[in-house]
């Protein structure tokens, strides 16, 4: 930016923490640097525009209004379209995102490593299919270290299965 005020011949001059006056033109002319503005003035309805989160459920609710769902405004063909439908998903509390979607499309998504992370094992166990339980089953240690309620579920799902 600094080039092309060079070439116009313009200056800047600071006024506030992110804001500059340009010096050189006919007429007032204010510079704003967004992000700069957001931060150190807190304001949540800028942020929309910056590349800090949405802080704000209004926040959010004013994008959703006037340009995430508005008819009238092609927002898909703004430059930054992709930034701020992130941010806008971002702030969006998980359980709207996933408000609506069967249970195997939002597991579709994960990985099953991920999934089972943190889980205690025996869960896991009854959760895997047929053909791995027969053969955990035939492991007589591993056996030994399911509950009594986890094995005998186990040995019923084989026998049955």
């Amino acid at each position: 930016m600094k080039r092309e005020l060079d070439a116009l011949g313009l200056s800047l001059s600071a006024i506030n923490a992110g804001y500059a006056g340009t010096e050189g033109l006919l007429f007032a002319c204010t510079l704003v640097v967004i992000d700069r503005v957001t931060e150190t003035e807190k304001d949540e309805w800028l942020a929309i525009f910056s590349h800090y989160k949405l802080m704000t459920r209004a926040a959010r609710q004013w994008l959703e209004k006037h340009a995430m769902k508005s008819q009238e405004t092609r927002i898909e063909e703004l430059e930054d379209y992709r930034e701020l439908r992130r941010k806008w998903l971002e702030a969006t509390p998980i359980e709207e995102r996933l408000a609506g979607l069967p249970p195997e499309q939002v597991l579709s998504a994960v990985p099953p490593e991920p999934r089972m992370a943190g889980l205690p094992p025996e869960p896991s166990v009854l959760a895997l299919p047929i053909e791995a339980l027969r053969v955990l089953a035939c492991d007589e240690a591993f056996m030994a270290t399911l509950s009594d309620e986890v094995r005998q579920e186990v040995v019923e799902r084989v026998h049955n299965g």
